[in-house]
């Protein structure tokens, strides 16, 4: 009687919890891949950007930076911080595909 229906009900608010405390963790993970990337892009763009002045020294035939520059730096540091990272704890399904990942 009630006690099957409070035995379902104390379950249920664990699921709850436990589905809360999974969601935090994919937050925390999601925001620390994206700090990697960031962090990638940042010493990227100082490593391959040049100061102004070095930039007037270069010859008329040079290509200024642009988006496109831009973007190929951003792609290219995502790809290669994307290569190198791993995640712990998850379980592996039975249709999931390694290109999923």
């Amino acid at each position: 009687g009630f006690s099957k229906i409070d035995s379902l009900q104390e379950e249920s608010k664990n699921a709850y919890k436990e589905l809360s405390e999974i969601q935090r963790e994919l937050i925390d993970s999601k925001e620390k891949q994206l700090n990697v990337v960031q962090t990638g892009v940042e010493q990227t763009l100082r490593k391959e950007m040049k100061s102004y002045s070095d930039a007037v020294k270069q010859a008329a035939s040079e290509q200024p930076l642009t988006v496109s520059k831009i973007r190929s730096v951003v792609e290219k540091v995502v790809e290669e911080k994307s290569n190198n990272l791993m995640v712990f704890d998850l379980e592996d399904s039975a249709n999931e595909k390694e290109e999923d990942l």
